[in-house]
């Protein structure tokens, strides 16, 4: 669920009750535009109804490339040096 927090020129937001650190958004045109900027550097321009698909995915992506796992309740902290594999068995491979 896409929350505009409290009014500002521009709002920080949440996405299922987490807050999105670095984006804020605003709504014009009667909540049919919504203007995203990112770190108060970048910004885009976006129709309000895809608003949650693009601010979840740009959640996802900025908590990814802090080096969490996801944004929200079920981040934890990666580390690719503790993968666990384990083995189904051996595969065969054909004489070339």
């Amino acid at each position: 669920m896409l929350e505009y927090l409290p009014p500002r020129q521009a709002r920080e937001i949440t996405i299922d009750g987490f807050a999105v650190p670095k984006i804020e958004a605003r709504e014009t045109d009667n909540g049919t535009i919504c203007h995203i900027s990112l770190d108060g550097r970048f910004g885009a321009t976006i129709r309000a109804e895809d608003a949650q698909q693009v601010l979840w995915l740009l959640a996802n992506a900025l908590a990814i490339g802090a080096g969490y796992s996801c944004h929200g309740e079920n981040s934890r902290v990666s580390n690719p040096f503790k993968v666990r594999v384990t083995e189904v068995g051996s595969v065969e491979r054909e004489a070339p």
